[in-house]
């Protein structure tokens, strides 16, 4: 199974500080985090537990300049933008697959699906969101290896380990944010589903329509976990 790898901002600028000083590292850590992708305990990961103030998050090598952390308790507050579950689900919809495909989408060949999904490539909106856009973010060469790889990106199976207070966000007419209320659901540390609607000019993908809507609510939401007293 893959995992979904999230890269911190300080990570990001940790990685070009050390890329810009020594050029070859680019290639260690772009190994690394293939590597966590496919298997967080490959021994050349040498992932181990962390003891002290980072004791319950887990750590292994991005090559001999860098550590790559996970499960880091430090993390004060999560916020979904859009809630999203289990990556296939949020295009099941739209695929003209047989059942029987569905049901073994993990383990098939991607021949069988060529003749299938051939069509939505004429789609000019589907064309930039899966081929111009999919291919190239998941590093793909057909449509087919591209709906089997998304069967493999699963939040079901880690989101009830998030234990910071998480906010999810739901927005009308956002179909990448149809699994807000699954992932909602599936939490057990503190949360709150925010829906933003089309009567309050929020509705969309991220809210685009209102953005100040969704800034409101998040950075009023924020005070409790990041316990931030208002200045009177």
């Amino acid at each position: 199974m893959k995992r979904l790898v999230l890269r911190s901002t300080a990570f990001v600028r940790a990685t070009r500080r050390i890329v810009r000083k020594y050029p070859h590292a680019a290639g260690d850590v772009q190994g690394a985090l293939e590597l966590l992708t496919e298997d967080a305990f490959h021994p050349q990961l040498r992932t181990h537990k962390l003891k002290g103030k980072l004791e319950g998050s887990w750590a292994c090598s991005a090559g001999y300049y860098l550590r790559i952390i996970s499960g880091d308790q430090r993390i004060a507050a999560l916020i979904a933008d859009p809630g999203q579950w289990d990556q296939l689900e949020s295009i099941h919809a739209g695929l003209p697959l047989p059942p029987e495909l569905m049901d073994r989408l993990s383990d098939v060949d991607p021949e069988e699906l060529d003749p299938h999904l051939a069509g939505l490539a004429a789609h000019p909106l589907l064309h930039w969101r899966l081929i111009q856009r999919g291919l190239w973010v998941h590093g793909l060469k057909t449509l087919s290896q591209y709906v089997i790889d998304m069967s493999r990106y699963r939040l079901s199976d880690v989101a009830g380990s998030i234990s910071c207070p998480t906010l999810v966000a739901w927005a009308e007419g956002d179909a990448i944010g149809a699994g807000a209320e699954c992932l909602y659901e599936a939490l057990g540390c503190p949360k709150t589903l925010v829906r933003f609607t089309a009567a309050e000019g929020a509705n969309g993908h991220c809210e685009g329509w209102n953005r100040s809507r969704f800034d409101q609510q998040v950075f009023d939401w924020l005070d409790d976990p990041l316990q931030v007293t208002r200045r009177r």
